[in-house]
């Protein structure tokens, strides 16, 4: 009879999405550095290609067991589905696009360890060269994400709360991400999903922590559609608001420019707001609930939906800028016009300007010969006179 197995102290969680190229890279480094604490690896897919499953299925060593859908789940809905076939006591999201390094995750547990305060706790998030990417995020007022980062160095960072970390490599308590419900699927494709769990785990009175032992490389792939992913961040980010009334209104405003100063104070209040939410619980559970999952039918055509929304809020883009390029085309014939009878309008002044010069040496060789006329004579009147009374002085006759 075979012994059950025992549970391992934590179950990293790797997302991947279709052909997911960076996804086997990721195991590798996991293969390559393991941890010194037990752990184990589940591999969550989303409408995975053949060739990707074909590859998996070459390399089992590499990960410890697999869950995929036939449709986008979404980020939320395929991270929970990876959690729910795990057995460790904590679980780690990674992103399949971080490559760790050895003794990465020993500190997170460590923390966690520490203190039973903290809900989560990330890693610092560098780029290939080792220049800070992140160090927790914040939130302004109207929902807006800044990363933290500054003008810090990695060697710089020190450890605290933050108002909520990216789930690129973030380590949550089993139990507390249960209690909470996990991940919320209305988040549905991506984004918001790790600032959403960070205020449900405040209102459980757990911090979301950033360790910065621990280390972990993150780099986004270049050929990501920015406009779209900026588009979904948009779209979820009036969900967020409308779930975490109470706590967003702790947030700053975001000001008109993001001066050193400002990015400091923001990296200083994160911390303070992220301890004054957990330790009051401001609004524990979101204004409104959780989605649930719907059927993968239904997915597909919210994916067709939202992506159709997203190209109709382009062309409204493309038809808004086609009229500026049009008014600014108006303008600059106006503009043109203007600069035209200007030209003329200088033209003319400058002939004007000839004249007047030719008129002025004119007058001054008038006025030259005029004082040459006087100058003569005065010396004729002067000399008459000095001859006048040269005889009037003289003998007489």
């Amino acid at each position: 009879m075979t012994e059950p197995r025992t549970a391992p102290e934590v179950s990293i969680v790797v997302i991947g999405w279709r052909d997911a190229p960076a996804l086997l890279g990721c195991l590798g480094a996991l293969a390559a550095t393991p941890p010194t604490v037990s752990h184990e690896v589940v591999v969550t897919l989303n409408e995975p290609t053949p060739a990707l499953l074909a590859a998996l299925a070459a390399a089992p060593e590499l990960y410890d067991a697999l869950t995929h859908s036939p449709v986008n789940r979404g980020y939320a809905a395929a991270n929970d589905a990876g959690a729910a076939v795990t057995t460790g006591r904590a679980l780690l999201f990674l992103n399949d696009d971080a490559r760790v390094a050895p003794g990465w995750l020993e500190p997170l547990v460590s923390r966690f360890e520490e203190d039973s305060t903290i809900g989560a706790v990330a890693s610092v998030l560098v780029d290939e060269d080792g220049n800070l990417v992140e160090a927790g995020c914040y939130l302004y007022a109207d929902g807006r994400q800044m990363v933290l980062v500054g003008d810090q160095t990695p060697a710089g960072v020190t450890a605290g709360p933050v108002l909520y970390a990216s789930g690129a490599a973030l380590l949550v308590r089993r139990g507390a991400f249960e209690a909470v419900g996990g991940f919320d699927p209305g988040y549905f494709p991506a984004y918001f999903e790790d600032a959403d769990l960070a205020m449900k785990l405040a209102g459980q009175g757990l911090t979301t922590w950033l360790e910065p032992a621990s280390q972990v490389v993150h780099h986004h792939d270049p050929s990501e559609d920015r406009h779209y992913a900026r588009y979904l961040c948009d779209r979820n980010r009036e969900r967020f608001l409308e779930r975490w009334p109470v706590a967003s209104s702790h947030f700053l405003d975001r000001p008109a420019e993001l001066t050193p100063e400002h990015l400091a104070m923001a990296a200083t209040r994160s911390r303070e707001i992220a301890t004054q939410l957990a330790g009051t619980r401001a609004q524990a559970v979101p204004a409104i609930p959780d989605e649930q999952l719907p059927s993968d039918a239904v997915l597909q055509g919210l994916e067709v939906t939202i992506f159709h929304d997203y190209v109709r809020s382009l062309t409204d883009l493309l038809a808004a800028c086609e009229e500026r390029i049009a008014e600014l085309e108006r303008r600059e014939v106006v503009l043109q016009l203007l600069v035209a009878e200007r030209d003329e309008t200088l033209e003319g002044f400058a002939g004007l300007r000839s004249a007047l010069a030719e008129r002025e040496a004119a007058l001054a060789a008038t006025q030259a010969e005029l004082d040459a006329y006087r100058h003569r004579k005065v010396i004729q009147v002067t000399d008459r006179a000095s001859s006048l009374l040269g005889r009037r002085s003289g003998p007489a006759g």
